[in-house]
């Protein structure tokens, strides 16, 4: 826990730092107040996963933990980090999935982690990613207890035309190695109402 305070308050410093009157005047953060978050293109969502990187050119890589993901970048807890600019090949693994992209740093603090913005991925790389955004943000719902015998309480949902819940399957686990109840129960829901 110290770790996490010591490390937050590293960070306050160091933003401090960047605004303060020794800073280069060209900095353009300094006298403003600038949220990272407002600046990007969607949400990102904290979650749990392993991240291989190496600097684009090299053969070294260093592995890492994801701390929070987004469709369009990631934060990367790790010791060793690169500078703003580097180009960056990323093999990133949350909930089961792994999505390969290039990448480039776009904040750096040192012994602690790196912020990267996604360049380039393939089309299956990215509806994987999707999926790793999906989960994520999934893990933020509360949850709910239910009832100790709910494993005997759910209904097979009406299957009205099953090529087509076929056909979403399919589909489905193009992108996923898994599927559980309540994703099936969506799926099948949404295809018997029209949707």
């Amino acid at each position: 826990m110290s770790t996490e305070v010591d490390g937050a308050e590293y960070l306050r410093r160091l933003k401090q730092d960047e605004c303060s009157p020794q800073s280069k005047p060209s900095t353009p953060t300094c006298g403003k107040r600038v949220d990272v978050a407002e600046r990007r293109a969607t949400p990102r969502y904290k979650c749990q996963g392993s991240v291989k990187v190496r600097v684009q050119g090299s053969d070294v890589s260093a592995w890492g933990s994801i701390a929070d993901i987004s469709l369009h970048g990631c934060y990367v807890e790790m010791a060793n980090t690169h500078a703003v600019g580097t180009a960056v090949n990323l093999s990133l693994e949350v909930g089961g999935n792994r999505v390969e992209v290039n990448g480039e740093v776009r904040a750096t603090y040192p012994f602690l982690g790196m912020g990267i913005i996604f360049k380039q991925m393939t089309p299956q790389d990215r509806l994987r990613l999707g999926d790793m955004v999906l989960i994520a943000a999934r893990d933020l719902r509360l949850i709910v207890p239910h009832a100790e015998n709910t494993a005997f309480n759910w209904q097979m949902p009406k299957i009205s035309d099953p090529l087509r819940l076929i056909e979403a399957l399919e589909n489905f686990f193009v992108r996923r190695h898994s599927m559980s109840r309540d994703e099936f129960t969506r799926l099948a829901s949404g295809l018997s109402s029209g949707g």
